[in-house]
């Protein structure tokens, strides 16, 4: 792909990168994704350009982190104990569009640089509405408001639920989504139930056989007393 070198004045006022897609790069972009014919191509070429180009700094490691947020997400609903046939494909296909777009220039580092702020919902409310929603599900529900100003929601398949994980996982680096630990702790009290379980066997058959074999020792001992005073 062809990019452009722009100038450091533009930088320094914008948030572009180091360069900037020519028309032909984000023609190929869009190729590669292969969208039908509902989708508006103009529009959508306009909605990559605006998240290639004008919301960096991008960085590598938070690309690495959301594919393999994606990552988990596909395989845990591959599993036969979580199987969902429609949560894997559309994993896959939500991986596959973050990929062709932003492999090769990193994802942005904050959610602030991938919004349109609005007057009320801006980046700083909707980020912390969205982490009130995921750890206190209780008391907060996710609503559209929190999302609608992302630049995400103008992707074919990146809806409210899955942006706002986008975004938790960019803001929260050192937090799991709670569907995800309760996925994992789950299992993980299961098997460790079942380990404790198994050891518990292990321990009552060892009782067990211990029982049986003085109680066939003291068979034993009494037969032989037995036959020694039959003898006298």
């Amino acid at each position: 792909m062809m990019r452009t070198i722009i100038s450091s004045e533009v930088i320094s006022k914008k948030r572009f990168g180091k360069y900037i897609d020519s028309p032909t790069a984000i023609d190929y972009i869009v190729g590669k994704l292969n969208y039908g014919e509902n989708v508006n191509k103009d529009s959508l070429k306009d909605d990559i350009f605006i998240l290639r180009n004008i919301c960096g700094p991008y960085s590598k490691d938070t690309y690495d982190r959301l594919m393999s947020l994606f990552d988990v997400y596909e395989t845990l609903f591959s599993m036969e104990k979580f199987k969902n046939e429609m949560k894997v494909k559309h994993y896959k296909k939500i991986k596959n569009t973050l990929k062709i777009i932003f492999c090769d220039i990193g994802f942005p580092k904050k959610a602030e640089q991938i919004w349109g702020n609005t007057f009320y919902w801006n980046s700083t409310k909707c980020v912390k509405q969205i982490y009130n929603c995921f750890t206190e599900p209780n008391s907060y529900h996710l609503s559209n408001v929190f999302v609608e100003s992302c630049y995400l929601m103008k992707l074919p398949g990146f809806g409210l639920k899955t942006v706002a994980k986008i975004v938790f996982t960019m803001e929260y680096e050192h937090e799991i989504l709670p569907d995800i630990k309760k996925i994992i702790v789950y299992n993980s009290t299961k098997e460790v139930e079942k380990e404790n379980k198994f050891k518990l066997l292990i321990k009552q058959l060892e009782t067990t056989k211990k029982i049986l074999e003085e109680k066939n020792l003291e068979l034993k001992n009494s037969i032989n007393s037995s036959t020694i005073s039959n003898n006298d």
